[in-house]
């Protein structure tokens, strides 16, 4: 399939050229190849996805890691920048006094694409290639981030409704938690965990 080529075919093929060449590779990896049963999975952690999508970038990890010790991975949890689109769709109601419904069951652990881009050049800098995650101190709900946008912004947190994720979205993508441990990449770096109040305070560009 095409998803497969994408996050499976291409990908391990582009970096066994670039390994066959003594060329560093940094795949970009994601923490949906954990089950996200628990809070702050550790990277040695044997993978569990329950997505497709999960288990796509599984099989390329493990692929691209047997290609040498120049190859790295680096897992993400949910990155979130100024003008992202969901939080901007929450904005934008908040702002004419309508309401939105935000998921109860499905949380994240966000981080900025300075912390991805900071974490990779880490990376970039030391000889040792393996395994390292990047995430947010802490998980937070959909709905509570809903809700504490809603109250940065001045509006009332009536506004926000709760709802259940398996409404909109299959069973196997809600993700209870989402952070994952961060230990390597804090001793390579100095990576501290954002707080996501504090990130989403970044976010909204609020002081």
């Amino acid at each position: 399939t095409l998803a497969r080529k994408v996050n499976v075919t291409a990908p391990v093929n582009i970096a066994r050229r670039l390994s066959e060449r003594g060329t560093k590779v940094i795949f970009l990896s994601t923490g949906a190849v954990y089950d996200a049963s628990t809070p702050r999975v550790m990277a040695d952690c044997p993978p569990h996805p329950r997505t497709v999508y999960g288990a796509q970038k599984t099989e390329a990890e493990a692929a691209i890691l047997t290609l040498g010790p120049r190859m790295s991975v680096l897992r993400l949890t949910k990155v979130l920048y100024p003008g992202f689109p969901l939080i901007a769709q929450w904005l934008r109601a908040l702002a004419s006094r309508s309401s939105i419904r935000a998921f109860a069951n499905h949380a994240m652990s966000p981080i900025t694409l300075s912390d991805v881009i900071e974490t990779i050049i880490g990376i970039t800098a030391q000889a040792e290639g393996g395994l390292f995650q990047i995430s947010g101190a802490s998980d937070i709900s959909y709905l509570d981030g809903a809700k504490y946008v809603a109250t940065r912004v001045g509006a009332p947190k009536e506004l926000v409704i709760s709802s259940r994720a398996e409404e909109s979205m299959p069973a196997e993508e809600i993700m209870p938690f989402g952070s994952l441990d961060t230990t390597r990449a804090t001793a390579l770096s100095g990576f501290t965990p954002p707080n996501p109040r504090t990130l989403l305070d970044l976010v909204l560009r609020v002081d």
